[in-house]
């Protein structure tokens, strides 16, 4: 693993390449974390949901909090350690990701759904909603979609089976807690592979694989 890492941050265009989606990925996360606060102000639309009347809601807050976790840190231990290549892609699409994100809930600014549970996550209350519970980011839904391009990017098939189930758990105890419409959870992975195509060709084009071999 040293060697493949000592050799691909030589590469200059992989260095500046890497480098690049981090710092953009802080500005992204940044302006992000100042376009929730404005999302919560707003007023939103109504969505009459039917697939979330066969959902009594209960607190699932510990089963996503550890498939989303567990998920996020297989991930990024088994893109690190295999791969520079890996590991780039991954902070490329992510970089997509929340572009697509804030793109997604500016154009479609939702309500709450009826009979929403908090969801306690004291990472992301703490260094996302700066100790807000916030409500209105939905349309997509971050956890599935980023679960969801987890597994896009990995290649083991047994984490790619896990990362599966996660997504499944996801999105079935975000449906059961309300935490977000039945299109939210829909629409992730299709948001998802719109991130990991660009970041996927970004790659091939610059040639990385036959370079960083």
């Amino acid at each position: 693993m040293r060697e493949k890492w000592l050799k691909a941050w030589k590469h200059k265009p992989y260095r500046y390449a890497l480098l690049a989606s981090l710092v953009f990925t802080l500005i992204i996360s940044h302006y992000y974390q100042q376009f929730l606060l404005f999302n919560e102000g707003r007023s939103g639309i109504d969505f009459n949901d039917f697939v979330l009347k066969f959902f009594t809601p209960i607190n699932l807050s510990i089963p996503i909090f550890i498939a989303m976790y567990s998920a996020t840190i297989f991930t990024a231990v088994y893109v690190i350690y295999s791969s520079p290549i890996l590991t780039l892609k991954l902070a490329l699409a992510y970089t997509f990701l929340l572009i697509w994100r804030v793109f997604s809930l500016s154009i479609l600014p939702l309500n709450p759904p009826p009979g929403l549970i908090i969801l306690y996550d004291p990472f992301l209350k703490h260094l996302v909603y700066s100790g807000r519970n916030d409500v209105r980011d939905l349309f997509f839904s971050g956890h599935t979609a980023s679960t969801f391009l987890f597994f896009l990017i990995v290649k083991n098939k047994k984490l790619k089976m896990y990362l599966m189930a996660c997504v499944l758990i996801l999105a079935i105890a975000l449906l059961a807690q309300h935490l977000h419409y039945s299109i939210d959870i829909l629409a992730a992975p299709l948001f998802a592979y719109l991130a990991y195509f660009p970041a996927n060709w970004i790659i091939k084009k610059a040639n990385y694989e036959k370079i960083i071999s």
